[in-house]
């Protein structure tokens, strides 16, 4: 690997330089055609850190934040609390989420930009499509789940289901 020359053009006017001394934490340095270098940034924090987070699903992503001092960038890695998101005791004993959480996270999600009639017609969408599916853990929703929610779905005695799918009658 080639060591870093501030007084070098690399291609780039923004470039960010891994710190050797920090794994995952990198410096920001910015072209100055005026003094034909690369200088520390006057409007932006010059310290990115890097690490994985778990999301509310149990999921890993990347989380990238932006620090004035190498040492708050390394703290905030070594911050484990943050990072990992407690799992409910409820997820640990099924062995993941509900099918009910994730409609509520995509509920959290996306009804804030919605009408509020459309949330009250997605809502009774949801609960008379999806009821059946809301008690199933993810990972207990196979191929045999599947076929016995459309059987449920199907079946002429399903009252509200096929009742919502009737036209509407006017009667004197």
């Amino acid at each position: 690997m080639m060591k870093f020359n501030r007084k070098q053009y690399q291609g780039k006017d923004k470039i960010y330089v891994a710190i050797p001394s920090a794994p995952r934490v990198s410096r920001l340095w910015v072209w100055s055609k005026r003094h034909k270098e690369y200088r520390t940034p006057t409007e932006q924090k010059p310290y990115m850190a890097r690490r994985w987070e778990n999301d509310a699903f149990g999921r890993r992503s990347r989380a990238y934040r932006f620090f004035e001092t190498l040492d708050e960038a390394r703290e905030w890695q070594l911050d484990a609390k943050e990072a990992i998101a407690p799992v409910p005791a409820s997820q640990k004993q099924r062995g993941g989420i509900f099918f009910r959480d994730l409609v509520e996270e995509w509920k959290r999600r996306r009804y804030p930009s919605m009408e509020e009639s459309t949330q009250v017609r997605y809502d009774d969408i949801v609960r008379l499509y999806f009821g059946n599916l809301m008690d199933l853990g993810i990972h207990d929703i196979t191929p045999k789940a599947l076929d016995a929610w459309l059987d449920d779905l199907k079946d002429p005695k399903n009252w509200t289901i096929s009742r919502e799918k009737e036209p509407h009658s006017i009667t004197n």
